[in-house]
């Protein structure tokens, strides 16, 4: 479930949800439409219409589909470094949605294979050519800077997080007209400066929110490939302004758009608990249970789940549908791996005791 939104900068309140979502999911889609062939016609109607497939598949969480369309691109465009960024976010979100670091080694299979092509194409392009490979390999940190806060080292995660912005900032000196880069840019910008705290008030960070928030609403207006996850990574900056009806009107939009997927019930469900609307909240994580329940992984996310649904129900002061919905947890709790049983600690312990409260 769980990802950090942009680069590594979320706090811990939001964290349980945020890693549902975004970022192995926010940053996810911005290089989908890209043919690296011809960077000043790169979209051909053939390639859109492959691409907004591969986008739908792992929007809508059926991750098989969107493999074997990924690998058969692969296959027949082996020089062609996007399709091993493609499969380095499909592997990042299955891993974020499943909570579990199961895939590191190819992930970092194709990093390499991206890295080595893009490095040598740099070498020799220049404009607009050139300043579509370097938000490529801005994607490509981000990516890696995901997998490290969520599996490795939040250090390593930092930095990589400024490799990227580096990698954005020389697009636009390269071609200024590319767009997309200023949804890599915006989105860096803003939870940099959310998330500085103390250094930020003493001067170490500038406050660059306002700056973030106009380059991601100039690559929802103009990017050409970078519309729909800006979209997504505004639902949380709205709801990190406490804009909650702004986050809940984006998030409903991007349901309607993939309603088979889990990443926008999370942030829908958060908005709709900061709202205080307990009860829509409560009927948006039931929806995202039944999906869990096909599919529970390690159980961490439903774990997750079961543990908001009952807060909510607390905070409604309905007693007994906050016990039936914690008495859930023994129909999976010997199934529990026990990694997860340890994070997860406090939250079983508390709804095993409201399973067992007298009414």
């Amino acid at each position: 479930m769980k990802n950090h939104s942009v680069f590594f900068f979320i706090n811990k309140n939001i964290r349980s949800l945020i890693l549902s979502t975004q970022l192995a999911v926010v940053l996810l889609f911005i290089v989908l439409f890209y043919s690296p062939t011809d960077a000043s016609a790169y979209m051909t109607k053939e390639k859109k219409l492959y691409m907004e497939k591969i986008q739908e598949l792992i929007y809508n969480d059926k991750f098989k589909e969107a493999d074997s369309l990924n690998k058969d691109f692969i296959s027949n465009n082996q020089n062609d470094p996007a399709g091993y960024l493609f499969q380095m976010g499909l592997l990042m979100a299955v891993m974020t949605d499943g909570e579990e670091n199961n895939h590191e080694k190819e992930f970092n299979s194709y990093s390499d294979s991206a890295t080595t092509i893009i490095d040598s194409l740099l070498l020799r392009l220049s404009g607009k050519d050139r300043a579509w490979y370097h938000l490529l390999k801005g994607h490509m940190y981000v990516y890696k800077s995901l997998w490290e806060s969520r599996f490795g080292s939040k250090l390593s995660s930092v930095k990589l997080g400024y490799k990227a912005k580096g990698e954005y900032e020389k697009g636009l000196k390269s071609d200024s007209s590319c767009y997309d880069l200023y949804f890599g840019l915006g989105a860096f910008h803003y939870w940099k400066s959310a998330k500085a705290g103390l250094l930020r008030t003493l001067g170490f960070f500038s406050n660059d929110k306002k700056k973030g928030i106009k380059e991601l609403k100039l690559a929802i207006d103009s990017s050409v490939i970078s519309r729909q996850s800006a979209r997504n990574a505004m639902i949380w900056i709205w709801i990190d302004r406490k804009d909650y009806d702004s986050a809940i009107a984006t998030a409903t939009e991007m349901l309607k758009k993939f309603p088979d997927g889990k990443i926008f019930l999370w942030p829908l469900a958060e908005a709709y608990y900061r709202k205080t609307e307990y009860l829509k909240g409560v009927e948006v994580l039931q929806l995202l249970r039944e999906k869990l329940v096909i599919s529970p992984g390690n159980y961490y996310n439903l774990i997750e789940c079961d543990y908001k649904i009952c807060e909510n129900f607390r905070l409604l002061k309905q007693k007994q549908n906050e016990k039936k919905s914690a008495e859930k947890i023994n129909m999976y709790l010997n199934l529990i791996p026990k990694d997860i049983s340890k994070s997860q600690n406090s939250k079983i312990r508390k709804l095993l005791k409201i399973s067992k409260e007298k009414i």
